[in-house]
Parts: C-alpha cells; structure tokens; sequence
C-alpha cells in the first residue's frame, strides 16, 4: 500500500481524520498539526496552545468506571473536576470530565468516552487548551466526532504500487490508455523516464487506487 492505510484511519486533505473499520471521522481546523500511529491519534495547533489526544480506552466495561478511574489519578486539591454522564456526541453515548484551576483561570483539560457499538473499550478523546479561544477550537473539533456518511466513505481508497508487462509505447501513450494521465508526473518518477520517452523495459509500473 502507497501512503496511508485505512485499517489504521487516515488524514484527508481537509484535515478529516477517517477510520473506516471503527465507523467514525473527525473534523480539525486547517492548520492543527496531525500525527496518525496505531496507538492513537494527535492533533494540535502549538501557537494556539490547543490539542488532543485520541485512542482506544478498554481497561473498563462501562462510561463511568473509565471516567472514575482517570479521576483518580487528578489532582482534585489544587484542580476542579467537573463530571457530565449525560453526553450525546452526534448521537453517540458519552461521559464528560472537565479538568480546570479552581481560580477558573489558566489552561483547560477535557476528556471524553465514547461508547460504539462492536468496539471492546471506548473512544478516548483528552484536550488541552490555554484560552477560552482556543477551548471553543477544541470543541468544536470534538463536536464534529461522528459516524461516517456516505460521502466519508466515498473518500476511503486504497492505493497500490502495481506492473504489468510493458507495451510498445511512451508513457505519455500509456498513460491515456490506462486512464492515469493525471498520474502522468508520478509515473515518471516511479518508472524514471520522461513522458514522451518510449518504455524500454520489460514491466511498467502503475498506480492502482480501489475502494477500501
């Protein structure tokens, strides 16, 4: 597979974070920093000073052991924790936690789970923001967590280093009759002529883009 593989959720140009095996997608502004490995996804604006954290939390059986569990481990002397077990996210079922200074001043922490059905565990969604701006960017991107449409699977493709057996021609000419002269740069480069060159070797080698 060339570029990113859909079994473990993809950034689209639009900066959408699809996962097409777990169901969901979710939306983050234009210039939040992204960074996809099969452990979890961050997404992130360090001038804003705005980011989060999303992964998988199965260590517990229900919403509100999870939540309890994390709780735990905060500092609630010196923080304020503020609990919300009636959550809809986009008709989802989730618990909120909201972590703050007790003065109500100075960065603020969200965590939300996220129950889906066929999933062992819930979505774990953790932001941190320092402003009251950039706490409303946060939200907004959580806001937009849902279940995939049809346009959002129409998005979802796999793409494939494939050969063939090479034909009598440039590879300009082949490219017309593959349908891929939009691929035309790409094909010079993978193959290491140029478009009006004639393909001299015994395999040329494509680009092949299915639905996942």
């Amino acid at each position: 597979i060339i570029g990113q593989n859909p079994k473990n959720g993809f950034i689209t140009e639009q900066n959408q974070f699809i996962h097409p095996d777990l169901n969901f997608s979710i939306k983050f502004p234009d210039k939040w920093k992204t960074n996809n490995t099969p452990e979890a996804l961050t997404a992130m604006n360090e001038k804003s000073g705005v980011g989060l954290v999303l992964g998988i939390d199965d260590k517990y059986s229900t919403l509100d052991s999870a939540m309890e569990a994390y709780a735990k481990k905060v500092d609630s002397r010196s923080l304020k924790l503020t609990v919300n077990k009636n959550v809809k996210i986009n008709g989802f079922d989730a618990v909120e936690l909201l972590v703050e200074n007790n003065s109500g001043r100075g960065a603020k922490s969200v965590v939300y789970w996220i129950k889906m059905n066929g999933l062992d565990g819930f979505i774990q969604i953790t932001g941190t923001a320092n402003s009251a701006k950039a706490y409303d960017s946060l939200m907004k991107s959580i806001d937009s967590f849902k279940k995939l449409d049809d346009a959002d699977r129409s998005k979802v493709v796999v793409k494939r280093l494939k050969h063939e057996k090479a034909p009598n021609t440039t590879l300009e000419e082949y490219a017309k009759q593959k349908g891929l002269t939009k691929e035309l740069k790409p094909l010079e480069l993978i193959n290491g002529i140029e478009a009006t060159d004639k393909i001299e070797t015994e395999f040329v080698k494509y680009f092949s883009v299915t639905q996942y």
